[in-house]
């Protein structure tokens, strides 16, 4: 809705709701569906509305790439989600190769991967 003749920005948040947090959704994700490429892979579940979970594998050592690797992959998915298909959990879980990439090479490969899901 225009105000004033002004545009409406469009916002980009990530709220808490869209966050996977209890143990019972992701035993329950476990068992969906596994996309993946040599830097990312994505299971993914059909549920009633549109959650996420990110991870790394665990065999990146350090605390800071791990986090960075997160950080990068909340941020694709905060602005880009309409991408991602409403009802439906996705655990995006981050490889060791992935730091290698810049930002719009993972964003690259993350959005081919989620063009998949079916």
């Amino acid at each position: 809705m225009a105000i004033n003749g002004l545009k409406e920005k469009k916002r980009f948040t990530l709220k808490k709701w869209e966050i996977i947090r209890s143990k019972k959704d992701i035993k329950e994700l476990k068992k969906g569906k596994v996309l993946e490429n040599e830097y990312l892979k994505i299971i993914y579940l059909p549920k009633d509305m549109r959650k996420l979970l990110f991870s790394t594998e665990k065999t990146i050592k350090k605390a800071v790439k791990r986090n960075k690797l997160k950080r990068r992959l909340r941020e694709i998915y905060r602005t880009n989600k309409e991408f991602f298909k409403e009802n439906y959990y996705f655990w995006i879980i981050g490889k060791e190769k992935a730091l290698e990439l810049s930002f719009d090479q993972l964003k690259e490969n993350l959005l081919n991967l989620v063009k998949n899901v079916e």
